[in-house]
């Protein structure tokens, strides 16, 4: 069962089909043959372009006395790791590379036939080695146009020495490689006599100035005349810029034809930076191609038409160039071993599953379990959405088919990314399973912790869907790998219909709540201002009442002050009194000898004062005796009666 499960990733991988039935459906026919298979689909392709790989013939792998054909796969060499454009996706960039070489073994006879090797070359320049892949039809300029690519550095600067059997001096760019009788893995190193060394020091210094600039770009939308703006750091590359605005722009990123990107882009896997973009705003306009790149695969017909024969008279070369059909390059692990930090795991995930998988992949969250349990269900019901939680196993034979067939498809991408919040985890390290158990038993109880450990590796990949009920979040339902893409969006579409029901009585209840606790905080605003006002009330009662203390004990303060000062007035004025009384001579007895005269005083009050003064003595010893009496001068006046006039 591994074999054809080896067998079935192999097909698919050469004849790009995403149909899986379809394939087992052939395998089938070819009673599991990969070779005659590949050769028989190839065929029988519809497509005058030659969208698929060409078949790539290698006589060392041929046996004696019989013809066929090998297809070697481009991910032979798990350690090349050059070029993105020629190893890492064959599929998705120009296929003229072979298109030669298919045109002219379709063309030969049965009894001539050109055969092509794979070629590798290992080339070393300065600090820098790359591996190249490719097949002998080719020229030598060829590998002088990758390493342009790779380097920047143009092809007549460039010179290739290390050619085993050969003078670097007579190797010409023209020169076929078949030609040169090369092994199958060569050493070569790269010279640049005409570029001083330091050049590369400051190409370097100068693209890690500019990847820290932020690049403006205003994208335009052909189909629907919307236009909007992005900032981008310099060291973001044209691929991930495409994959950023594809939530924007709502067209999968294999459906996009862009226009305006400058002439020294070459790859999608430039940087911003490098590309020679307008700094600090460039435009760019984007279109829909209209055709999804996974509908050029299903005109396959079913019936096989008879195979083709080729017979193998190649040249032979030494037993140490045979190479047998190998398996696509090993992965790198989609998350690192004891994944503790998950925000780290979550962007390696998301990093290694594009890598695997394409562009076209749900929206995975980047963060912790506790985090995206916070965006998605512990808010507000309204703005709650369901969470998917994806967990993968590499070690599992479903998870390749499940991911590339199922969970990368437009329809549940879209669906996805509409309804749902997607977080996703490894389980293929025992430690990363035990850190996921876990935060289970946390955030959703043991009973679902249990669950997720009681499905062994054969059963994965699952993806679990997560919801909130009454406070407690519980998982809605369980999709396993072995489902098909219209049992999940079945089952995707169940769980979002019973969600929205529970979300509208838990919207309902909320409402409610919301109600009863305006209620209540009007009442207690209503309250707490009455409140306010009796304390006011009773502030400004208790003031007025402290102002009229304070007015009552100035007045009393006053007064007798007031008495106080009449008091001293008084005593002040009996005392003068006195002194003035004490001043005045006796009074005249009425047998003085002396002339004397008699006053008369009559009083304010009615009351008259009589006295006898010597005639000698002075008028103001007259106005002492008034004012020793009671009366003094400066508040009463002395009038004579006849003639009428002021004694002062």
């Amino acid at each position: 069962m591994a074999d054809r499960d080896a067998i079935l990733i192999e097909f698919q991988a050469f004849t790009c089909l995403e149909n899986l039935e379809e394939c087992i459906a052939i395998l089938e026919q070819h009673d599991w043959n990969l070779q005659e298979a590949v050769q028989s689909t190839i065929a029988r392709l519809d497509s005058p372009r030659h969208d698929q790989m060409p078949p790539v013939v290698d006589s060392e792998i041929a046996s004696d006395g019989a013809s066929g054909i090998s297809f070697v796969s481009p991910f032979d060499n798990p350690s090349v790791s050059g070029l993105n454009s020629l190893v890492s996706n064959p599929f998705n960039h120009d296929t003229n590379l072979f298109e030669g070489a298919f045109d002219s073994a379709a063309a030969s006879s049965s009894t001539d036939v050109q055969y092509l090797r794979l070629l590798e070359f290992n080339i070393e320049y300065r600090d820098k080695s790359i591996v190249l892949v490719l097949p002998d039809d080719q020229r030598v300029s060829k590998i002088k146009e990758l390493l342009q690519n790779e380097f920047s550095i143009p092809v007549s600067k460039q010179e290739l020495h290390g050619w085993i059997h050969k003078n670097d001096s007579l190797i010409q760019d023209y020169d076929i490689l078949r030609d040169l009788k090369l092994p199958k893995k060569n050493n070569l190193y790269l010279l640049t006599p005409d570029l001083p060394a330091f050049s590369l020091i400051q190409s370097t210094s100068s693209e890690s100035n500019d990847e820290q600039k932020v690049y403006e770009l205003v994208i335009k939308n052909e189909d629907t005349g919307d236009q909007f703006s992005a900032k981008f750091p310099g060291s973001k590359t044209v691929a991930e810029v495409k994959f950023d605005v594809y939530p924007a722009l709502n067209m999968q990123v294999r459906h996009q034809v862009w226009q305006g990107w400058p002439d020294s882009m070459r790859n999608e896997k430039m940087t911003l930076a490098n590309c020679g973009l307008n700094f600090p705003t460039h435009h760019l306009q984007v279109s829909s191609c209209g055709k999804s790149a996974s509908a050029k695969t299903e005109n396959v017909q079913a019936p096989m038409e008879d195979e083709m024969e080729i017979e193998s008279d190649a040249e032979v070369y030494d037993d140490d160039l045979m190479e047998e059909v190998s398996r696509p390059a090993a992965l790198q692990p989609l998350m690192p071993n004891d994944a503790e930090d998950q925000t780290v795991a979550a962007e390696q995930f998301v990093r290694e599953f594009r890598a695997r998988y394409g562009d076209t992949q749900p929206v995975f969250f980047i963060g912790s379990l506790e985090d995206v349990l916070k965006e998605s269900l512990q808010c507000k019901a309204r703005d709650r959405k369901l969470l998917a939680i994806y967990l993968h196993h590499d070690n599992s034979i479903l998870s390749n088919v499940f991911c590339s067939q199922i969970l990368c498809t437009d329809t549940v991408v879209s669906f996805l990314s509409t309804n749902f919040i997607v977080w996703a985890w490894d389980l293929t390290h025992i430690s990363n399973k035990n850190i996921l158990l876990r935060h289970c038993t946390a955030h959703f109880g043991s009973v679902a912790a249990n669950t997720v450990k009681q499905f062994c590796p054969d059963k994965l990949p699952l993806l679990l869907v997560i919801s909130r009920n009454r406070g407690t979040n519980e998982v809605m339902e369980v999709i396993d790998g072995s489902c098909t893409l219209n049992d999940v969006m079945a089952r995707l579409i169940h769980s979002l219909e019973l969600f929205k029901q529970q979300v509208a009585v838990d919207i309902q209840e909320e409402d409610e709540r919301d109600a009863r606790e305006k209620m209540l905080a009007e009442q207690d605003a209503a309250y707490q201002e009455s409140l306010a006002l009796d304390r006011a009330k009773v502030e400004s009662k208790r003031k007025e009442e402290e102002e009229r203390r304070k007015i009552e004990d100035f007045e009393k303060q006053k007064q007798v002050e007031e008495e106080f000062k009449k008091i001293k007035a008084e005593e002040e004025k009996v005392a003068f009194r006195q002194s003035l009384a004490n001043q005045l001579p006796d009074e005249p007895s009425a047998n003085c000898t002396d002339p004397t005269t008699a006053f008369r005083i009559r009083c304010p009050e009615g009351q008259t004062l009589s006295r006898r003064f010597l005639t000698t003595g002075t008028l103001f010893m007259l106005m002492n005796y008034i004012t020793s009496q009671g009366y003094h001068v400066e508040e009463y006046k002395v009038l004579q009666t006849y003639p009428r006039r002021d004694s002062h």
